[in-house]
C-alpha cells in the first residue's frame, strides 16, 4: 500500500493538535502564575503583621506599661507567684502530707 502524502488539511490538523497542547501548556503556567501570586500576597500579609507586632513590642520594652496593667499581666502569665506563693507550689503541696502513713511500731 502506498501512503498518501500529507494534504493541507493533515497539516492544519496537526497545527490545530499542537495550538491545543500549547493552550493547555499556557493555562498550566497561568494557574501557576496565580497560585505564585496568591502565595506571595499571603506572605506580604505576614510580614505586614509581623512588622505591627515588632513596633508593639518595641514600644513595651521602651516604655513598660503601668503598674496596674504589669500586675494584671503578672497575674496572668504566672498567677502561683503573682499572689506571693513560690514557684512551683500548688495549694496543699507544702511537703508535709496529711495522710500519714500507719505503721505499726
Amino acid at each position: 500500500m502506498e501512503q498518501k502524502p500529507p494534504s493541507y488539511w493533515d497539516l492544519l490538523e496537526d497545527v490545530a493538535r499542537l495550538q491545543a497542547q500549547t493552550a493547555r501548556s499556557f493555562t498550566a503556567w497561568a494557574d501557576a502564575y496565580k497560585a505564585a501570586g496568591k502565595a506571595a500576597e499571603a506572605t506580604a500579609a505576614t510580614l505586614d503583621l509581623m512588622a505591627q507586632h515588632g513596633r508593639r513590642l518595641e514600644a513595651f520594652w521602651t516604655q513598660p506599661p503601668d503598674a496596674a496593667v504589669a500586675q494584671a499581666l503578672q497575674m496572668l502569665t504566672q498567677p502561683w507567684q503573682a499572689m506571693g506563693l513560690p514557684f512551683g507550689s500548688l495549694p496543699g503541696s507544702s511537703g508535709y502530707s496529711r495522710r500519714q502513713s500507719r505503721t505499726k511500731d
